[in-house]
């Protein structure tokens, strides 16, 4: 799951956790540590959160990418009051509960 800022992935997340960066992530070192670590690319750096805290970045695109069951009532009053997107682009088959 990806967050976007002015055009800069800002936070992700996995089953693992969450982080954030407001600058934006390096997306070259991103999919590197993707490669090597799947889902566990979320260990190489400080401050995990948990997943849900994603929800919590202000942004202005918001791409779900998550398995069945992630969006839940409280998740979309997070992405309501804090996020606050332009617009939602889900790309999973059914993010939402």
């Amino acid at each position: 799951m990806y967050r976007v800022i002015a055009n800069s992935i800002v936070g992700i997340s996995t089953r693992y956790g969450s982080i954030r960066n407001d600058e934006g992530f390096d997306i070259s070192e991103l999919i590197k540590l993707q490669n090597q670590f799947g889902d566990k690319l979320i260990d190489k750096f400080d401050n995990v959160e948990v997943p849900e805290k994603l929800f919590e970045i202000p942004c202005d695109l918001l791409i779900p990418g998550a398995r069945t069951g992630v969006l839940t009532e409280k998740i979309a009053n997070s992405i309501i009051n804090f996020s606050k997107p332009k617009a939602i682009v889900p790309v999973s088959n059914a993010p939402y509960t």
